[in-house]
């Protein structure tokens, strides 16, 4: 039931239908590639409404919930995301539109890895009550600017050897996204006394010493591979990062 709600969602089956479309018309590899990134999102999207607390896994309630916001978030992306991240955003649409898709379909394709926090920005959108495209700016500088991406991908790439190994994968990547949710309401609870600077800046900027630890501290895991224990400290840090009351 969830990866149905995930597909719904996520408008998948729409998606789908667009790169069946263009049998004989782009190389075989790349719609193979481009399906593969859908169902890389849609896995993503399926474990992250297993994981929800106090979640359900009811099509139409999930639909309800997040189908909306997620139509608003693409509508967003690129314009949301940090000058590196428009970057990347732009290299991405090119190399589609390079394979042969077209713009619409290769716009659509370089917005999937960008889009796999929605739920959790969404969330925080309930939460704070502040507008989806604020909360996705937040979410896209804040991830940037703790290298919480590369960080994820590290995590992601961390060998699986049995099932012990998945879980204390799957534990980790469930903790980072929770902590990148907690730090992003912290931000935009400074959104209004942020001027002149963006609510993330501010944030950073703050003479606060767990903060500067924090930021030390990744920053030298980011000059090596992160394994299991080098993951496990670093996500506990931001853990005890997001517990600090920060002042509006």
């Amino acid at each position: 039931m969830a990866i149905a709600a995930a597909r719904e969602i996520l408008g998948a089956r729409e998606l789908w239908a667009e790169i069946e479309a263009l049998d004989s018309k782009v190389a075989e590899e790349t719609q193979l590639d481009a399906i593969m990134q859908i169902w890389s999102l849609l896995r993503h999207l399926t474990r992250w409404l297993l994981s929800r607390p106090g979640g359900t896994l009811e099509i139409a309630a999930n639909v309800d919930r997040y189908q909306a916001g997620v139509a608003a978030l693409y509508e967003a992306v690129p314009d949301t995301l940090t000058p590196t991240g428009k970057a990347d955003f732009s290299t991405s649409q090119e190399k589609w539109e390079g394979l042969g898709l077209p713009t619409e379909l290769s716009v659509r394709m370089a917005r999937i890895p960008e889009l796999r926090a929605m739920l959790d920005m969404l969330e925080v959108a309930q939460q704070s009550g502040q507008p989806v495209d604020q909360v996705a700016g937040v979410f896209y500088e804040l991830g940037e600017a703790l290298d919480l991406e590369w960080l994820r991908s590290q995590i992601e790439a961390l060998p699986v050897e049995g099932h012990w190994h998945a879980q204390a994968r799957g534990s980790l990547l469930d903790e980072l996204n929770h902590q990148h949710r907690a730090l992003a309401l912290q931000v935009l609870a400074l959104a209004g006394g942020s001027k002149g600077t963006s609510p993330v800046q501010a944030w950073l900027q703050r003479d606060d010493a767990t903060l500067k630890y924090t930021r030390n501290m990744l920053a030298e895991i980011l000059t090596q591979n992160a394994d299991y224990p080098i993951a496990s400290v670093a996500v506990r840090r931001l853990a005890q990062l997001a517990a600090v009351p920060v002042n509006a």
